[in-house]
């Protein structure tokens, strides 16, 4: 049923504005269009301004990018989610369903799970994310930009085996055939480098940097309210959604709590054999302050230029998957490939300009193709349901 033939609950917390929103759901779809423009032209520049910032802080990118994210994702979104509530623009009740211990449905005799509030998803997204920031920029100084972009499609395949598992989605045959090309694009590049070559161990390791399932938790977070606030309201209204900086700040929390143990494994991996963690913890720092013993030069200025892209491309994808999904999300990021690839041509500082070979061409076309069937697929069975 159309929200537009609802009746209006101007009243109840957890659908404010009931007119309001039926205006604004009329302009759904150039604001979802607006989203996705975001996205292409913040995610490049993030992915741009990451790969400067990874040759700039070289074998200690993993460890201080990881540290220094998760410590400013906190600083940067805790403010903003207060003001946003001091404001009133986030209703109390989702503030409080968002951090509560135990989840307002349990009842005697449910499991621990059932029983935990939903912050129990951010835990798990918290620690996804960590690691997966872990594995992508401890390897991302050693891999092409090309290869990057290329081998970061390969997030798709996770993504819908994480929402199959998780989430019970279900896919068409043209999604699963867009699947298996970007899944062989991938492959292709790893295949393609020499056997002797130190980069394809970091090769791997960025393919399956994006494995760990944060965004279908994240997606899951937004379901499980809307399931929440819908119980509550009945089926005569429907329900706003949930904020994203309840999200998003629950998940930079959790991530903070999971960066410790996880940098102090990376760095045990990426210490010299000559050298303790303890040692590689004072080299970092060094390296981040351009020390002139450390060889890094501007190692600060360029982790800020790329964070200042991180937040803002960070930000609005959580818009687009309240709107959408992850799914969309991930096809919209699929656009950045070609923008990427073509803008990694150009000379850029520290990094110069990237160089096309013959099968990074073909990889790149069968991740695009891949795409482009993923899309027609995801239409088709949207059309169905």
């Amino acid at each position: 049923r159309s929200p537009l033939a609802q009746p209006p609950c101007d009243g109840h917390p957890a659908c404010r504005g009931g007119h309001n929103r039926q205006i604004r759901s009329q302009m759904r779809p150039s604001r979802t269009l607006a989203l996705v423009c975001m996205v292409v032209v913040f995610g490049v520049s993030y992915t741009i301004a990451g790969n400067i910032r990874a040759k700039t802080l070289g074998k200690y990118s993993g460890v201080v990018t990881t540290v220094l994210n998760s410590v400013l994702y906190v600083v940067v979104y805790f403010p903003v989610l207060f003001w946003r509530r001091w404001r009133g623009i986030i209703p109390p009740e989702q503030m409080a369903w968002t951090y509560s211990w135990r989840s307002p449905h349990a009842a005697c005799g449910d499991s621990l799970w059932k029983r935990t509030g939903a912050w129990k998803y951010m835990l798990l997204a918290g620690f996804c994310d960590c690691l997966s920031q872990v594995l992508q920029f401890t390897s991302q100084a050693y891999v092409s930009l090309v290869a990057q972009v290329i081998l970061h499609q390969m997030n798709v395949l996770y993504t819908a085996g994480w929402s199959m598992t998780l989430m019970g989605t279900r896919y068409v045959l043209l999604e699963v055939a867009g699947m298996s090309l970007s899944a062989l694009g991938g492959i292709m590049t790893i295949i393609s480098e020499p056997a002797k070559s130190s980069s394809a161990f970091h090769l791997a390791l960025y393919a399956i940097s994006a494995a760990p399932p944060a965004l279908v938790l994240k997606e899951i977070m937004f379901r499980r309210w809307s399931a929440h606030a819908q119980s509550d309201l009945g089926d005569g209204c429907r329900p706003a959604a949930l904020d994203i900086w309840c999200v998003n700040s629950m998940a930079a929390l959790f991530q903070l709590f999971w960066v410790i143990p996880m940098a102090v494994v990376a760095a045990a991996r990426e210490r010299d054999a000559d050298e303790t963690a303890f040692e590689f913890f004072v080299g970092a720092w060094s390296c981040l302050h351009g020390s002139p013993s450390s060889g890094c030069s501007g190692a600060l200025e360029w982790y800020l230029n790329y964070f200042f892209f991180d937040v803002l491309a960070n930000v609005f994808i959580y818009m687009l998957i309240s709107e959408g999904s992850a799914l969309l999300a991930f096809i919209t990021l699929k656009v950045n490939v070609p923008l990427t690839a073509i803008l990694g041509l150009i000379h850029w500082p520290v990094v110069g300009a990237a160089k096309l070979n013959i099968a990074e061409v073909c990889s790149l076309f069968l991740v695009s193709a891949g795409a482009v069937l993923f899309f027609r697929g995801s239409l088709k069975r949207e059309a169905i349901a």
